[in-house]
């Protein structure tokens, strides 16, 4: 059986601690109401069209709308910048930081791999005979900052009550320049939030078909555990681990256990997954979200599942010491309680049909398989190689792929680190100059821009999936 290599991954865990204890918070919190008008109607022109429309006109009428007593007002009102006025100020960031140039060629590749992420969930070509969402959903924008915060997501429920009408998705400044994991977690914050939402009501029938599977599992003992709950509580975020792994393959589901461990270090504690779920906290148990991403990889189309599902295990059993239990909102649970649960759970977000969806899975809509692994394995040579942007206009090359190629060398052992993540930035920027969402067109999923055959000639498939948008 396939073992991956992971001779790298203690050099991982240190490039996540390195980062995480990087204090720079990047651009300073705009100052005075006039001088950030001037500024965003400055930024705004700067803007790709499709955010122009999407974020910075209806935000900019917002703002006008309260006016500058209002601004004041809102400002003092959260002092520490977690609920509106941390909204206001994250929305202006990210129109002042794209339009202004902050770390351009890493906000760049921060906007395609956000931007892929929600294109293989929501456009055309993925949904072909599946319901398409009731909202129409703008890929985010970006912004660097409060580095204490880690990387968070406002979805569109949030910022839509500036008017705007896409997300908006954090790192810290850090992450511009290093720790190359948390580029392989941004599946979980860009997917699970917005994605999920996109359809009416799909969260809210996943949560219940979770509930009602684990409540059927004799082994789980829910009356005590209360596992039946405790995940269904947690839907946005658990079905955000899914999806980032449905999008990028086992690359996302590593990444996830080497990010953990390198924040748990860097906040002073042991270089491991959490073994406590507290009741307050919105996610899953670190332990638990390893097993929940082995066994959402067993789930997946590439002949290679079993080897790296073992493995994640592995790290994740090791984390958790033989013998010791879990604990979930003050439960506890048994290592194999664990396993089933996540098992269960990941079976459900990932397989289980819904009507929502008319009667089809997540799973339909996005699968990792053998054709991505050689994409990656092609991309780790052109990374390895140098500087080598133009293996990013290869068909069917994706940012996923980049970021997944990335990870995967570095957790190999191939390279350094933070080499791989310069490069990795470089091919992601090439790789952006060609989507026509940046462009004048505004394509909002460029996966919608298909053509539909109604016959297959043999000189078509020749060249090609015609699934997928054209090569170059």
């Amino acid at each position: 059986m396939f073992t991956p290599d992971l001779s790298g991954l203690q050099a991982c865990i240190d490039d996540v601690k390195v980062a995480s204890l990087d204090t720079d918070s990047g651009p300073p919190e705009p100052t005075g109401f006039p001088s950030l008008m001037q500024r965003l109607a400055t930024s705004r022109n700067l803007l790709p069209k499709l955010f122009q429309a999407s974020t910075a006109d209806p935000f900019i009428s917002s703002l006008n709308g309260i006016g500058e007593a209002g601004y004041v007002q809102t400002l003092a009102a959260d002092p520490t910048r977690e609920g509106t006025a941390g909204l206001l100020l994250d929305i202006a960031q990210a129109i002042l930081q794209k339009g202004e140039g902050y770390s351009p060629d890493a906000t760049n590749a921060f906007l395609e791999v956000v931007a892929d992420l929600y294109d293989g969930f929501l456009s055309a070509e993925d949904r072909s005979g599946i319901k398409m969402p009731e909202r129409v959903i703008v890929p985010p924008m970006v912004k660097w900052g409060n580095p204490d915060f880690g990387p968070y997501t406002w979805p569109f429920d949030a910022t839509n009550n500036f008017g705007v009408r896409n997300a908006v998705v954090s790192m810290p400044p850090s992450n511009a320049r290093a720790g190359l994991m948390a580029w392989s977690a941004l599946g979980h914050e860009t997917c699970g939030h917005d994605v999920l939402h996109a359809n009416a009501g799909l969260q809210g029938e996943i949560a219940k078909l979770v509930r009602a599977a684990l409540a059927k599992e004799s082994t789980l003992n829910d009356k005590i555990t209360r596992l039946s709950s405790y995940w269904a509580t947690r839907i946005d975020e658990t079905s955000s681990d899914v999806m980032g792994i449905l999008n990028m393959g086992p690359a996302a589901a590593i990444g996830l256990v080497a990010y953990f461990r390198g924040l748990s270090a860097g906040a002073g504690g042991p270089a491991k997954l959490r073994r406590d779920g507290p009741a307050d906290d919105p996610h899953p148990a670190d332990s638990l979200r390893g097993y929940l991403a082995a066994a959402t990889l067993r789930l997946l189309g590439f002949s290679d599942r079993e080897g790296w599902a073992k493995e994640i295990d592995a790290q994740t059993d090791r984390d958790v010491g033989a013998g010791n239990s879990i604990l979930v909102a003050g439960k506890k649970i048994t290592q194999e309680q664990a396993k089933t649960s996540a098992r269960v759970v990941a079976e459900t977000i990932a397989a289980a049909p819904t009507e929502i969806l008319n009667h089809h899975s997540l799973l339909d809509i996005q699968d990792w398989r053998d054709s991505d692994e050689q994409i990656v394995a092609d991309l780790c040579s052109a990374l390895l190689s140098g500087n080598n942007p133009s293996a990013a206009f290869q068909p069917g090359v994706y940012a996923t792929h980049v970021v997944a190629a990335a990870t995967t060398a570095a957790l190999a052992g191939a390279a350094a680190p933070p080499l791989l993540f310069r490069r990795m930035i470089q091919i992601l920027k090439a790789l952006s100059s060609r989507n026509p969402t940046w462009g004048p067109l505004a394509i909002v999923h460029r996966g919608g821009v298909v053509r539909d055959f109604v016959f297959i000639s043999s000189r078509h498939s020749e060249v090609g999936s015609l699934c997928g948008p054209p090569g170059p």
